[in-house]
């Protein structure tokens, strides 16, 4: 007799049973209401946006069965953390015993797809079964770790990858989200070994050692998870994979050797003073020796665009569908991949509701920096949303928004003048309002555009950096464009939301 799953779940929880051998998970489904901008909100953790919507999808489309927070911010609970769970959310585990031992009754191995959203804009996913592997027919996979089986691993799942990567979605295992960590959720689908568990998670590790359970987490960049053709291709070779009898790859793509870039970091921040566009792009090599990248676009009409990528270092500054490549004095940039385009970008990082209904547009641009005697020169192409713009723009020097942290609070002025010369420019905290004096005693005005904030916090002070196009007016009638960083210090005796 099957047990009933539904009697007592939570409002935030929701299950159903579905005709297949497959088991969906979302455990970080729900959203947060916090003003991100306010120092109380943190220290805290993204949501993992779209996957309870995705879960659901999934599982109608697998006929699978589903257990799903919907709604539930993951800072309140985390139920992809054992302890956590264990402690708040025993009713979560009790649902998941419930769906293991139903689907088992009558299945001979169960597949259990826990759906987490990686905050990155590649269109990629990285596989997590309990160990770091260059690929799914690594000769290094060791049984003993995994959370699924070898067959699994090297059926299904190789076959799973082969497919993605001939439809240009990058698919690794384990490369930033190995699902390893003794409190991960998914060390409970271990048939052997792992670290001890608390009481309420015994049953499932029990079930676990039959040997019966395929179990891989799916970190999901956001082009999987938003709405649109590549999350609609990608659910089409994941249905593919798992319901095809023996999918075996018959070719794995040979994993491409780590090899960090040298040099390990370029950026680029320019103005174009025709359409008043700007673009902001960077690569580096970071501390834990990963590739990190970022490339935001501010258009004319107000909206920002935003990527955020990560790789494994192949030699270069370069991911999937980005790179910087310096060529004697020149910085070739080549950008075709989705970014988050806001229409209130003052709001992007300041809710995740704002983040949640931001939509991804397929954005390109190519383009080449050269030093002229005024400055650097930036010329190229930039197309997004339908809109073309042939770039004959201006570079400024930077690093702009990337920094230290703890950098010196004040405002920073990067201008682009009518001639081509590039300026930087330093001031003390202030009023965007008010008129501004350079060192040499120029006077000028600012004029802002949109500006976006994002808040850095440490245990004693967090600091606010705000960023964004600006023009500058100077007494003179001579006029500059650029881009405007201001940094204000916050510590908790400054801090408004302490009162709160």
């Amino acid at each position: 007799m099957e047990g009933d799953v539904n009697k007592t779940l939570p409002s935030w929880l929701v299950s159903g049973t579905g005709d297949s051998n497959i088991l969906v998970l979302a455990p970080h489904g729900g959203i947060s209401e916090k003003d991100l901008l306010q120092p109380s909100s943190w220290p805290r953790k993204g949501n993992d946006l779209r996957t309870a919507a995705l879960g659901l999808r999934l599982a109608e489309e697998l006929s699978a069965s589903f257990l799903i927070n919907d709604s539930l911010d993951r800072n309140a609970i985390d139920l992809n953390r054992i302890d956590q769970t264990a402690r708040d959310a025993p009713v979560f585990l009790e649902a998941l015993e419930t769906h293991l031992e139903n689907l088992l009754r009558s299945r001979e191995r169960v597949r259990i797809l826990v759906v987490h959203g990686w905050h990155i804009t590649q269109s990629k996913v990285d596989f997590g079964f309990g160990q770091r592997l260059l690929g799914a027919r690594d000769e290094k996979a060791d049984a003993d770790r995994l959370t699924c089986s070898e067959e699994f691993l090297r059926g299904p799942l190789a076959h799973l990858c082969a497919n993605l990567d001939a439809d240009g979605i990058e698919a690794t295992c384990g490369e930033q989200w190995p699902a390893a960590h003794r409190n991960n959720m998914m060390q409970l689908f271990r048939r052997t070994g792992g670290a001890d568990v608390p009481e309420a998670c015994e049953s499932i590790r029990r079930i676990a050692a039959r040997g019966k359970l395929d179990a891989i987490q799916l970190e999901l960049g956001a082009p999987l998870r938003w709405e649109g053709s590549v999350c609609d291709q990608f659910r089409k070779r994941l249905r593919e994979s798992l319901t095809e009898p023996n999918a075996t790859a018959i070719e794995v793509p040979a994993a491409k050797p780590v090899l960090e870039p040298d040099p390990q970091q370029a950026t680029l921040q320019f103005v174009d003073s025709r359409s008043g566009l700007a673009v902001l792009a960077g690569m580096a090599l970071m501390p834990n020796r990963t590739m990190g990248a970022r490339f935001m676009i501010f258009l004319p009409d107000g909206r920002v665009g935003v990527f955020v990528g990560h790789g494994r270092p192949r030699g270069a500054l370069e991911i999937h569908g980005f790179s910087l490549e310096q060529s004697d004095d020149t910085l070739s940039i080549h950008f075709d991949n989705h970014l988050y385009l806001s229409s209130a970008p003052a709001s992007y990082f300041q809710f995740e509701t704002e983040q949640s209904r931001t939509p991804l547009h397929a954005a390109q641009l190519n383009c080449e920096a050269r030093p002229t005697d005024l400055g650097i020169a930036v010329t190229g192409d930039l197309r997004v949303d339908g809109e073309h713009y042939s770039l004959q723009a201006t570079g400024l020097p930077g690093p702009l928004a990337g920094g230290p942290f703890g950098r010196r609070a004040g405002r920073r002025l990067y201008l682009a003048h009518a001639n081509g010369r590039g300026e930087n420019l330093q001031l003390p905290e202030g009023s965007l309002d008010e008129t501004c004096t350079a060192g040499d005693g120029r006077q000028f005005r600012i004029e802002a555009g949109p500006q976006i904030a994002v808040l850095r916090t440490q245990p004693d002070r967090a600091t606010r950096l705000e960023f964004g196009p600006a023009r500058f007016h100077f007494t003179d009638g001579t006029t500059a464009i650029g881009l405007i960083e201001s940094i204000r210090v916050i510590t908790q005796e400054t801090s408004p939301a302490q009162s709160g």
